[in-house]
């Protein structure tokens, strides 16, 4: 493992760097945002004095990923220092409302600002050309100053932007091939009233075979990106390059009765990918990594930070015959953070209703998908069937690995949604996977807490949690409840310090030692269950029986922290 203290030399080297501008300060707070979480992590696990079996590989993906952040700060950083001290200051190109934006694309130069007016409408599509040179072109509103950094932004602050159009049903920005270091802020860009659309935003075609001509270092901030009835759109955003970010951004209104659909999607990337702060609204689901074949042949998305966000869609859509699936889909990554975000609003139609699905790939992608050092922690899950789906390994060789699974909060899942379903669904082979000090609310109504089928998985680390058994608690096809199921599809299971209410009477022979088995949801001891507060009383029997002596269940002083701004995004 690379020493810690010597992460921080080119985290120093960054803050220096920033001293000179503030254009970067988000990107590198959000670098040593993951830095310390990474750290706090290893530390906690390090000092812990039982470890998860897969711990060895865990500490190489938080010590890459504390690398991969460092090495974004330095980057940026570096990047504004270059921009700042060239000759080239940048002008100021101010196109009149009805003007060609294209046409002051055509003629920018790196470090140029195209300024449009609040409030103005311009014809799409534009198309950003590539450039010589790092330093960013940006286009913006004329109010920007009046939409702050790191404020999402959405229908209230609409007369603050400009609002560029679409035509034709198509994308209404686009790239060119290898287009670079472009920001877009403060804009209102909705697909064409009255056609059926396709992407809004297509930052790369998702059809490039080699690594020359992706598209890079393109920032989406502060954008309101939607489509309106009565014809809707396909997706809000495509991000099909390198070093994107989609930041600040209300990404709304997309659905359809014949075919899935997102408010984000990237299937043929690279990474890194930064996707934090944003309302992000499809049927379909919000967002989805993965999906189609790539055909950047042996490339997988990596380094994507997923965090803050509210994904979600309105209940009304549950009246309409729209094609509903999940909220969010992670089908391939590696080094993917998904920290922060609330996932909410979906129900049994088009699929059975989980919020989370984590699978090697899919049915239609042949390309062998690796799905694996994925952190999912500090989220908030609300308003479903079912919680989360980690599937093992496909037919055409992908395979999914190092799942973490840490302080959620699942609340108001079951057959309100739709179904009554399982909390935690894990089966096909999965390569080391911990769940641990995750809590489900008494709202929470479940068939099976655990459910498992097809090949056992290695490395199953389940700790800590606090959650209901429902009908069949852990349980696997074919087995019986508890341990036999644990032995027969998790083999070496470490299984403890759970507190597993709405249980019944003599159960506890039937699983591991070390478990506990309340009969009901009162006497776990939660704090305040009216308030939300499922902090455990201090005359919680269950207090201090967690592993190491801590508490079972979710940290709710790191949620909320966590998740402070996620519904409201400032």
């Amino acid at each position: 493992m690379i020493p810690l203290r010597l992460l921080t030399i080119p985290v120093c080297a960054s803050l220096v760097l920033m001293a000179q501008t503030t254009a970067e300060t988000e990107a590198i707070r959000q670098s040593l945002d993951t830095i310390q979480q990474k750290a706090t992590t290893l530390k906690a696990m390090m000092d812990s004095s039982v470890k998860p079996t897969n711990w060895r590989d865990l500490v190489i993906a938080d010590s890459n990923a504390i690398v991969t952040a460092a090495t974004t700060a330095k980057t940026t950083a570096e990047t504004v220092a270059a921009t700042s001290s060239s000759t080239t200051t940048g002008r100021s190109i101010t196109v009149p409302p009805g003007g060609s934006i294209q046409n002051a694309l055509n003629e920018a130069i790196p470090g140029d600002t195209i300024i449009l007016q609040a409030g103005a409408v311009y014809p799409g599509p534009i198309t950003l050309p590539t450039k010589s040179g790092t330093a960013y072109i940006t286009i913006t509103t004329s109010a920007a100053a009046s939409l702050p950094q790191g404020a999402r932004v959405g229908p209230a602050q609409a007369s603050l932007m400009a609002r560029i159009v679409g035509q034709n049903g198509g994308p209404v920005i686009l790239t060119a091939t290898a287009a670079h270091h472009y920001r877009l802020i403060g804009l209102e860009i909705l697909a064409q009233p009255g056609v059926y659309g396709s992407d809004v935003v297509q930052l790369g075609r998702g059809s490039e075979t080699s690594d020359s001509q992706l598209v890079s270092d393109i920032e989406l901030d502060r954008l309101w990106i939607h489509a309106e009835a009565p014809a809707w759109a396909k997706r809000g955003v495509a991000m099909n390059g390198k070093r994107l970010v989609l930041k600040n951004s209300r990404v709304s209104g997309f659905r359809s009765t014949w075919q899935e659909t997102q408010a984000v999607c990237a299937w043929n990337t690279p990474g890194p990918l930064q996707i934090s702060n944003n309302y992000l609204e499809g049927a379909g689901m919000a967002l989805m990594i993965g999906g189609a074949d790539p055909t950047l042949i042996g490339s997988t998305p990596s380094d994507i930070q997923i965090i803050g966000n509210l994904m979600s869609r309105p209940v009304a859509w549950r009246t309409e015959s729209l094609v509903i699936k999940n909220v969010m889909e992670l089908k391939t990554g590696r080094r993917v953070s998904i920290t922060g975000n609330i996932f909410e609003n979906t129900w049994t139609a088009a699929q059975s209703g989980y919020a989370v699905n984590i699978k090697p790939g899919t049915e239609n992608v042949r390309t062998p998908a690796i799905t694996s050092d994925v952190l999912f922690a500090n989220n908030i899950v609300r308003h479903v069937a079912a919680g989360l789906t980690v599937v093992g390994t496909n037919s055409y060789g992908g395979k999914v690995s190092n799942v973490t699974i840490r302080n959620n909060l699942f609340d108001d899942l079951g057959p309100a949604w739709g179904a009554r379903l399982s909390l935690f669904t894990v089966f096909g082979g999965v390569a080391g996977i911990t769940v641990e000090n995750n809590t489900a609310a008494p709202t929470v109504s479940i068939n099976t807490l655990l459910l498992s089928d097809l090949a056992p998985s290695s490395g199953l680390t389940f700790r800590g949690n606090i959650a209901p058994r429902g009908t069949y608690g852990v349980f696997g096809s074919g087995s019986a409840e508890g341990t036999r199921t644990l032995t027969a599809y998790f083999p070496g299971a470490i299984f403890t310090t759970n507190v597993i209410y709405n249980s019944v009477q003599g159960l506890a022979p039937y699983y591991p030692t070390g478990n506990y088995f309340p009969l009901t949801a009162t006497e776990v001891g939660w704090t305040n269950v009216t308030g939300g507060n499922y902090t455990l009383a201090s005359t919680s029997t269950y207090k201090g029986t967690g592993v190491g002596g801590l508490n079972p269940g979710v940290d709710m002083a790191a949620l909320l922290s966590a998740t402070a701004k996620t519904v409201a995004g400032r």
